[in-house]
C-alpha cells in the first residue's frame, strides 16, 4: 500500500532522533498536504516502566478521515525498578564486582538501562537479592528473560527455544521502543479503528468502564472438529450441533430456538415466584435478616433475568434459598480461618509478560466489573493480580494473594481433589450383561450386538465457578477484590461450597427416576476368592443392576461417565440442570459430549473405543516430550553443553506424565542423578558414595543448597543409556495408549519369597491353587551384598524369568515381601541406591512388554513365616502354601479390622468412645451416611481403605465443624497405597500392636 494512501500512519523515533529529523525521515513535507501530525516524546518510567528509555512517537491521520489525532499519553504513572523484573531464583554471581562489571553495573531499586542504546548488546550487571544468599545481595548480569521483561516483552522459555535464538529474538525487541509505550501511544488510534470495524464485532459501546486492547483478530478455534483439547476459552462458541438432530432442517431449527426461548421465560418466571414464595416463609425473623434476604433475592433475579438460555451475560449468584441447610453460607459467603491480622498492601499488580497478556488481563478485568463480581468500594489491602496462559489464545486472570502477605495470615486445611486413578475406578470392560449379572456369572453364551454395554464419557464445565462463591462480606476490604483465587484459605471455601452443590446435585440416590441414583455395592477385593483383576474394586449398582454414573468434578472441570451412552447423556443432563438449578453456571459452551475418545481430564486421556480401557496423553503432550528427548539427543550426540534449565523441563515433564506410563519413572533416576552430580559425596554418575543406607541422607543435599548449582548439566553414561530407551518408547508419532486393567477374571498370580546370607526362595501361586517353588544359593559375590539388595534380587529374577517365558502375559501380580525397604522401592520406582534401581527398571520394562500388572506389597515377618514364603531359604517345606494352603486365606486385604478373629477393637472403641459409638459404617455408607452431621466409625479392608479416605476427605471438606471420623483398618497396603491420604486426613494417629 502507498504510504499516501494510508489512513493512519503511527511511528517511533529513538530519541537521539531531532524533530527536523523525523520530518527528515518522512519525508514530510509531501505528507503534509494529505495528513496532520503531532509528535510527541515519552519516557519509560513516566508510563510504568522499569527504564529510562525515552522514544518519539508521531502520528499521522489523513484529513478526510474528519478525524484529528488523539493527544498522546502524558500520563504519570508510577514506575517500576529493575528489582520488579528480578528473577530471585537465580543463584551464583560474585561479592564484589569484576572489572567487566563496573561499566553497566546498577543496584536493582533503580531504573534499567536504555536497552535500546546499544541493541546488540545484552552484557548487563545488576547487584540483587537471591534465595540463596538471604544475608546479602549479589551482583551477576542480567538474564534474557530479564532484559525482555525491563522492555516489556515475553521470551519463550528454554524449553522451547535454544538460547541462541532467544538471544536474537531479544536484541530484535531491543530495536524497537518498549512495550509499554506502544500500549499507551496506541491507545486513541486503536479506539478510532475499532470504530471502522463491522458492527458485528464492536463491543457495547456503552459500557465504558473498560477498554478493548485486541490488537489482532482471534481465527476459528475449530471446535466444531475435534474435542481432544483439555481446556476451551471463556469465550468459545457454544456447539450447537450437540443439541440438534443430524441433519436437522431450518425449520426445525427455528422451532427448537422458540421453545428455547419460551422454557427460559417460563423458568425465570417460576424463579421469581418460588423466590417470593421462599421470602414469605423465611426463617428469619429480625428485621434486619429479612432485608438482606430481601436484597440478595433481588440481586439473583436480576442477573437470572439478563440471562440468555446459553449465557449468564449479567453474571451468577448462588440462588441460596435452593441450597437447604447450607443457604446462609450460600447467600452471604464465607468466612476465612484467620491465623493473624490481614496485611495492609497497597502495591501494583505484577507486570504482564507481553502487551498481548496484558491486553487480555484488561479484557478479563473488564468483563468482571460488567458482570458485577468485582464491586467498587473502600479497601484495606490490594490483591495483585497477573495471567497464565489458557488454551491456545486465552489466559486465565489469577489474584496472587501471597504475594500481598494475606496467605500467611490465612490457615487452610488439606482437602482431597479426584486424579486420574478416579476416573479409571468409574470405568469398566465392555459386558454383554449388567455388571450386577456379571459378577453373578450370568453372562449370555451367545450375546447379541445390542446387549454390550459400551462405557461412554462426557464433559462438562462450571463456569465462573470461583466467581460465584463469594467471600463474606466482612472479609472482602482486606483483598481489593471480590474473589481470591490464591492458594490460601479463599481457594478451600470456593472448593468446599463446590462439593456441597454437588451433593445436592446427586440428591435422593434411592429415587428410581434419580439419573445419578443407585441402591448397592458390589465390592471386588484383591485376596478374595471370586476377585476379577479386569473390575474396579468398589461399583456402585443401579436398581436395574447397571453400574451407577460417576461424576467426579476436579475444581469446575467435571467427567460424568457411564456404561452406555444413554445412561451418561441421562446422568450428565441431570448434572448439568442442577447446576443452574442452584445458581452456579453450565458452562455449554465447554461441553463435550458422550463419547468413547472424550478429551482429556486433568492432562490425561482414558478410551473405551476398545473391548477394555486404555489410557494416554494428550498428542500436543507427547510430541512435546518426544522432540525435547530428540533435541536433548541431539545435543549429547554433537557433544554441545546442556543447559540445566532445559534439561531440568524435559525431566519435569516426563516425570509428569508417568502418571500413565508408570514403568518410565526409573529411567528419569539417571536424569535426577545428572542434576544431582555436582554436589559432594556423589560418584560420577551422581549415586551417592556412600554403600550404606543412612537416616541422614538428606541432610547432606540440604546442607550444601547454598552452593549454586552449574548453569549446564554433566551427562553421564546412564542418562545416554536411559535416554536411547525413552526416545526408544517416544518413536511413533501417536501417543501410545496402554490398557488400565487386566482382561480377564482370571488373570492373576500371587507370589512370595524370602532371602537370607546364604540361600534364597520363592513361590507362585495361582487362583486354582496350583504352586511352583524355586530355591538356591548365592553367588559368592551376592553373599557381601546388602540384604535388602539380596531380599529384592531373589524375588525380581523369579518374576522376570515367569514374564520372559510369558507365564505372567496381561495377568495382575500380587507380590508379597516382609522387606519394608524393598516393598517402597518396588512402588516408587526408583531408589537412591543403583542396585536397587536397576532392578525396578528391567522389571517395569518387561511389565510393559507383556502387559503384567505389577502389585509389590510389605507384609509382616509372622505373615510371611505363615505363607510358607519365610522358611524357603532354609530349606522348610512345612507350612503355608507348602501344605497346599490357600494363600488367599493368609492375606486379608478385603477383611475389616473388626472382622479379624479373636479381637477386641470393638469391644475397645466402645469403652471410650461411650455413647458417641455407633456401628462401623459400610461401604454402601461410605457414600451417603458418612457425609451426613455425627460422629462416624470407618474400618475398612486395606484394599479399600484409600477409597474410604477419599470418601472422608469429602465429608470433613463440606461440613468441617460438623462431622467427627474415628478410622481403624490393618497395616496392610499402608505404604503401597493409602499412606499419605492418612496422614493428611487424621488430626493424630497410632499403631495398635496385636
Amino acid at each position: 500500500m502507498s504510504l499516501c494512501h494510508a489512513r493512519v500512519i503511527m511511528l517511533a523515533f529513538p530519541s537521539t532522533f531531532t524533530r527536523s529529523q523525523v520530518f527528515e525521515a518522512l519525508a514530510f513535507n509531501n505528507l503534509k498536504e494529505h495528513y496532520s501530525l503531532k509528535l510527541s516524546t515519552i519516557t519509560h518510567n513516566r508510563v510504568g516502566g522499569a527504564t529510562s528509555a525515552r522514544w518519539r512517537f508521531c502520528i499521522l491521520v489523513r484529513h478526510d478521515e474528519g478525524w484529528s489525532p488523539p493527544a498522546l499519553p502524558r500520563t504519570n504513572l508510577p514506575d517500576s525498578r529493575i528489582i520488579n523484573m528480578i528473577d530471585d531464583k537465580i543463584g551464583g554471581g560474585f561479592k564484589q564486582p569484576p572489572s567487566r562489571a563496573w561499566a553497566t553495573l546498577r543496584d536493582s531499586d533503580q531504573l534499567g538501562w536504555d536497552l535500546g542504546v546499544s541493541p546488540d548488546s545484552t552484557n548487563y550487571w545488576v547487584r540483587c537479592p537471591s534465595v540463596y544468599s538471604p544475608k546479602a545481595p549479589i551482583i551477576r548480569p542480567m538474564a534474557l528473560h530479564e532484559l525482555s521483561a525491563l522492555w516489556d516483552f515475553l521470551l519463550p522459555g528454554d524449553d522451547e527455544l535454544p538460547v541462541v535464538l532467544q538471544k536474537q529474538l531479544l536484541v530484535s525487541f531491543l530495536h524497537g521502543p518498549p512495550g509499554k509505550m506502544l500500549r499507551k501511544f496506541s491507545r486513541g488510534a486503536l479506539r478510532y479503528l475499532w470504530s471502522l470495524v463491522d458492527d458485528h464485532q464492536q463491543r457495547d459501546k456503552s459500557d465504558n468502564r473498560f477498554i478493548d486492547y485486541r490488537l489482532i483478530e482471534v481465527e476459528d478455534m475449530g471446535v466444531k472438529a475435534v474435542h481432544l483439547k483439555a481446556t476451551k476459552a471463556d469465550d468459545a462458541p457454544v456447539d450447537f450441533e450437540m443439541w440438534a438432530w443430524p441433519n436437522e432442517s431450518e425449520l426445525e431449527t427455528f422451532a427448537r430456538n422458540f421453545l428455547r426461548l419460551a422454557c427460559h421465560s417460563f423458568w425465570k418466571l417460576n424463579l421469581l415466584h418460588e423466590a417470593i414464595r421462599w421470602l414469605k416463609t423465611s426463617p428469619d425473623s429480625l428485621l434486619s435478616e429479612r432485608l438482606v434476604n430481601r436484597l440478595a433475592i433481588i440481586d439473583c433475579i436480576t442477573r437470572s433475568s439478563n440471562s440468555t438460555f446459553w449465557d449468564w451475560e449479567d453474571g451468577s449468584r448462588l440462588f441460596f434459598w435452593r441450597w437447604e441447610h447450607w443457604w446462609k453460607s450460600a447467600r452471604d459467603g464465607e468466612f476465612l480461618f484467620h491465623e493473624s491480622a490481614p496485611p495492609r498492601w497497597m502495591g501494583r499488580n505484577l507486570p504482564a509478560p507481553s502487551p498481548h497478556y496484558e491486553t487480555l488481563l484488561r479484557k478479563k478485568e473488564g468483563k468482571l466489573v460488567h458482570r458485577r463480581y468485582l464491586e467498587f468500594g473502600f479497601v484495606d489491602s490490594i490483591v495483585p493480580r497477573f495471567g497464565v496462559p489458557k488454551g491456545d489464545d486465552d489466559i486465565r486472570l489469577v489474584w496472587d494473594a501471597t504475594r500481598c502477605g494475606a496467605n500467611e495470615t490465612l490457615w487452610a486445611p488439606s482437602f482431597w481433589m479426584p486424579v486420574f486413578r478416579t476416573i479409571q475406578d468409574l470405568i469398566i470392560k465392555r459386558l454383554p450383561c449388567s455388571v450386577s449379572d456379571y459378577f453373578l456369572g450370568k453372562i449370555p453364551e451367545s450375546p447379541s450386538a445390542s446387549d454390550w454395554r459400551i462405557p461412554h464419557q462426557s464433559d462438562m464445565d462450571v463456569g465462573e465457578m470461583f466467581l460465584n462463591y463469594q467471600l463474606h462480606h466482612s472479609e472482602r476490604h482486606f483483598f481489593g477484590a471480590r474473589i481470591v483465587t490464591g492458594e490460601g484459605d479463599g481457594e478451600v471455601s470456593q472448593i468446599m461450597r463446590h462439593a456441597r452443590a454437588i451433593e445436592l446435585i446427586t440428591g435422593d440416590i434411592s429415587d428410581i427416576k434419580n439419573a445419578l441414583g443407585w441402591s448397592r455395592v458390589i465390592t471386588n477385593w484383591p485376596f478374595d476368592f471370586g476377585y476379577d483383576p479386569s473390575m474396579p474394586r468398589v461399583i456402585r449398582v443401579r436398581h436395574d443392576g447397571e453400574m451407577a454414573p460417576g461424576f467426579p468434578a476436579f475444581v469446575d472441570d467435571g467427567r460424568i461417565s457411564g456404561v452406555s451412552k444413554e445412561i451418561c447423556n441421562s446422568a450428565t443432563h441431570r448434572f448439568c440442570s442442577k447446576v443452574n438449578y442452584l445458581g452456579e453456571q453450565n458452562a455449554s459452551r465447554k461441553r463435550r459430549p458422550a463419547s468413547t475418545t472424550p478429551g482429556a481430564w486433568t492432562g490425561k486421556m482414558l478410551w473405551t473405543h476398545e473391548s477394555h480401557p486404555v489410557k494416554g496423553i494428550l498428542p500436543e503432550k507427547w510430541v512435546k516430550q518426544r522432540d525435547g528427548l530428540l533435541a536433548l539427543k541431539t545435543l549429547i550426540d554433537e557433544d554441545s553443553p546442556v543447559e540445566r534449565k532445559f534439561f531440568m523441563s524435559v525431566t519435569c515433564r516426563g516425570m509428569s506424565q508417568t502418571e500413565v506410563y508408570w514403568d518410565l519413572r526409573p529411567y528419569y533416576k539417571s536424569f535426577y542423578n545428572a542434576l544431582e552430580v555436582w554436589r559432594p559425596n556423589r560418584d560420577d554418575e551422581g549415586w551417592k558414595m556412600d554403600d550404606v543406607e543412612s537416616d541422614f541422607d538428606d541432610i547432606f543435599d540440604v546442607a550444601d543448597e547454598h552452593i549454586s548449582a552449574p548453569l549446564t548439566v554433566q551427562i553421564t553414561a546412564e542418562v545416554k543409556r536411559d535416554l536411547e530407551a525413552l526416545v526408544s518408547f517416544y518413536e511413533s508419532e501417536d501417543p501410545v495408549f496402554l490398557p488400565v486393567r487386566p482382561q480377564q477374571s482370571n488373570d492373576l498370580a500371587y507370589m512370595g519369597g524370602d532371602a537370607s546370607a546364604a540361600a534364597y526362595g520363592t513361590g507362585v501361586q495361582t487362583p486354582d491353587g496350583k504352586g511352583t517353588v524355586w530355591l538356591g544359593n548365592w553367588r559368592p559375590g551376592e553373599t557381601a551384598r546388602g540384604s535388602n539388595w539380596r531380599e529384592a534380587a531373589n524375588l525380581a529374577r523369579i518374576l522376570l524369568m515367569m514374564i520372559r517365558a510369558g507365564k505372567f502375559d496381561g495377568k495382575e501380580v500380587w507380590m508379597a515381601t516382609d522387606n519394608l525397604v524393598w516393598a517402597l522401592i518396588a512402588n516408587k520406582g526408583m531408589s537412591r541406591r543403583k542396585g536397587l534401581t536397576d532392578l525396578v527398571r528391567e522389571i517395569k520394562l518387561e511389565c510393559r512388554k507383556h502387559q503384567v500388572f505389577w502389585h509389590p506389597f510389605h507384609v509382616s515377618g509372622k505373615r510371611m513365616i505363615k505363607m510358607g514364603f519365610d522358611g524357603l531359604s532354609r530349606g522348610d517345606f512345612d507350612s503355608g502354601i507348602m501344605l497346599g494352603i490357600d494363600i488367599r486365606t493368609l492375606v486379608p486385604l478385603g477383611m475389616p479390622a473388626v472382622e479379624f478373629e479373636d479381637n477386641q477393637i470393638l469391644e475397645w472403641l466402645k469403652s471410650w468412645m461411650g455413647k458417641d459409638f455407633s456401628p462401623p459404617l459400610s461401604v454402601k455408607d461410605w457414600y451417603c451416611k458418612a457425609h451426613e452431621e455425627g460422629i462416624h466409625v470407618w474400618a475398612p479392608p486395606p484394599a479399600g481403605a484409600l477409597i474410604a479416605l477419599e470418601e472422608l476427605a469429602q465429608s470433613k471438606l463440606k461440613r468441617p465443624f460438623d462431622v467427627t471420623h474415628v478410622f481403624v483398618c490393618p497395616r496392610l497396603l499402608f505404604y503401597e497405597e493409602w499412606r499419605r491420604r492418612f496422614n493428611k486426613e487424621m488430626d493424630f494417629w497410632f499403631i495398635i500392636e496385636p
